[in-house]
């Protein structure tokens, strides 16, 4: 398993898109993949950041997704 995972999306990817209903009702698709990372021994860390407060001409939210294996720093 790799010690790093970065997943890079648009901002819907935490909105918009939906899995499968479950019980709890519809989950996103970045929820849905936090799960199975954490699921999978990951810590993860969620960031939502605009193109524009990177000095970029454009206003577009990005998703990013930084998980760490949990037994990487023990």
């Amino acid at each position: 398993m790799p010690k790093f995972v970065l997943i890079e999306n648009v901002g819907g990817f935490e909105k918009k898109f939906v899995t499968r209903p479950t019980r709890e009702g519809t989950i996103s698709v970045a929820e849905k993949a936090i799960q199975e990372l954490q699921d999978a021994g990951y810590n993860v860390n969620k960031v939502i950041i605009n193109a524009a407060e990177f000095m970029l001409p454009q206003l577009r939210q990005r998703v990013i997704l930084f998980a760490t294996l949990k037994n990487m720093l023990a």
